[in-house]
């Protein structure tokens, strides 16, 4: 089993800024494993983004892969903020990304002022496209089993969306 986790934490500067003290990113992966199965792509422009991304290949089939796109401020899951109780309810936190299994692909998009997301892919064959445009949306997905796959657009302010797909 390979495991990668990783946290982003930018405060102050963006992907294409000036690094300042407070900038964080936290990457542990299992390098001595033969294959090496996730793959995570990350450009933030902005300030005070804040993201952990987790990611498990089990073993079996092909790479999970996150492309992560954030322009803006305050996206993500930062300064301890918390989701509207009907979000919550799925179990993620702001910021939080989970890839557990094999063949798990999710291209995330967030353009915008504070906008919370969490996404968790656990199984196989898993899709996720998510794209977020405007200020104040919450997104929350959880997708278990084999062969879900979700595509969606919030264009606006002050949206809302939780979805939970399973498939065995």
């Amino acid at each position: 089993m390979t495991k990668t986790f990783a946290v982003l934490v930018l405060l102050g500067a963006g992907f294409f800024g000036q690094a300042h003290a407070s900038d964080a990113l936290y990457i542990t992966a299992d390098y001595h494993s033969s294959a090496n199965r996730n793959i995570a792509n990350v450009s933030l422009l902005g300030d005070s983004n804040a993201f952990s991304i987790d990611q498990t290949f089990t073993g079996l089939g092909s790479v999970n892969s996150l492309s992560l796109d954030i322009i803006g401020d305050l996206n993500g899951g930062p300064l301890n903020t918390a989701f509207a109780p009907a979000l919550a309810s799925i179990g993620l936190q702001p910021g939080q990304i989970v890839q557990y299994g094999n063949a798990n692909a999710m291209s995330v998009t967030l353009h915008g002022a504070s906008n919370l997301f969490a996404a968790a892919q656990v199984g196989s064959n898993n899709m996720l496209t998510a794209m977020v445009v405007g200020n104040n949306n919450q997104s929350s997905v959880s997708q278990s089993g084999t062969g879900n796959s979700l595509s969606f657009t919030q264009n606006g302010n002050g949206n809302s969306l939780t979805v939970v797909q399973r498939a065995y």
